[in-house]
């Protein structure tokens, strides 16, 4: 599994490295994937987002940013691009959940995606995931791996997820990180949109829901995503102590407690397994190479936050 360098991550995102013609003269021979932006204000790595979307080179691609009325200079980022995006606008809306379904209802690809306009994706992430499509055709939700990096794309943590186990799924005992997902179309057709009043654990609630009704996943076994982590962040900013999301009484934090909770009500997420199960899961870990690695940081026994000083794990 390549683990990519930062070196590597900037490279591919710094500048324009995709062949216009493969992106603007779509070949209908290869799954049409829908990949969407919602954005607000991102003007310091946005422009990283769309090359490493444009980047991928992929010959059936429809890229779809829905901004919320961006004033730092996002929009004039946007625009530079514009030429090679299905569809865009920049307008007021009620948060990311609600730009994502706008997003999703303009969607008309096989398999549909999000990636976040200060996160990354890495070099052929796309012809990855249709390699593994090829070979898995009748699975309509893939979970990829991602790695955590800082402001200055660092490296802070790799994160892999395990292979999908029906007794532990069952359980709601495996690990699925945010915007690291493929879906297939029929999904959202049949078991509804993202939920609007979610904020934070949206893409997490969207997972559960899928699996709740049986849907089986496959794991891809390659780093997809760099998910990043800064201060300004809506979701990773209450690592950060120097954050003004870093504060208990913060109404994120508040709001990400409610989810949470809301999850725990729906799904049992995190899960409350009984010691037994948790021996078992423990076991499975242990006897399966490829994902003990994964358990050791990702065990969804626990629940603890990472706190973060100076882009530095404490």
């Amino acid at each position: 599994m390549k683990k990519y360098s930062s070196k590597e991550i900037k490279e591919f995102t710094s500048k324009p490295l995709f062949d216009k013609k493969i992106i603007l003269h779509k070949d209908s021979s290869w799954p049409k994937i829908s990949i969407i932006t919602p954005s607000y204000n991102q003007a310091q790595f946005i422009e990283q987002t769309i090359l490493s979307v444009l980047n991928q080179n992929y010959p059936n691609l429809e890229y779809i940013i829905i901004d919320g009325g961006s004033t730092d200079g996002s929009v004039e980022i946007i625009k530079k691009y514009e030429k090679y995006l299905t569809y865009w606008v920049s307008e007021k809306d009620n948060g990311q959940s609600q730009a994502l379904n706008k997003g999703i209802e303009r969607a008309t690809g096989e398999f549909i995606s999000w990636i976040n306009s200060d996160d990354v994706f890495f070099n052929s992430t796309l012809r990855k995931f249709v390699n593994v499509f090829k070979k898995n055709r009748s699975c309509k939700l893939f979970f990829g791996n991602t790695i955590w990096i800082d402001k200055n794309d660092n490296i802070i943590r790799r994160r892999k997820g395990e292979n999908y186990n029906k007794f532990f799924v069952k359980r709601n005992m495996f690990y699925a990180y945010g915007p690291s997902a493929f879906f297939h179309r029929d999904l959202i057709e049949k078991y509804g949109i993202i939920r609007e009043d979610f904020h934070f654990m949206m893409d997490t609630e969207l997972w559960l829901r899928f699996v709740s009704h049986g849907i089986e996943f496959n794991r891809l076994h390659f780093f997809c995503w760099g998910f990043r982590l800064h201060e300004n962040a809506k979701m990773s900013g209450h690592n950060f102590k120097t954050s003004d999301y870093y504060k208990e009484t913060h109404p994120s934090r508040i709001q990400k407690k409610k989810e949470r909770e809301e999850l725990l009500k729906l799904y049992n997420y995190p899960p409350k397994a009984s010691l037994s199960v948790k021996f078992l899961y423990v076991l499975y870990k242990i006897l399966t190479p490829r994902v003990f690695f994964a358990f050791i940081y990702n065990n969804p026994l626990k629940n603890k936050t990472i706190h973060i000083s100076k882009n530095k794990l404490i």
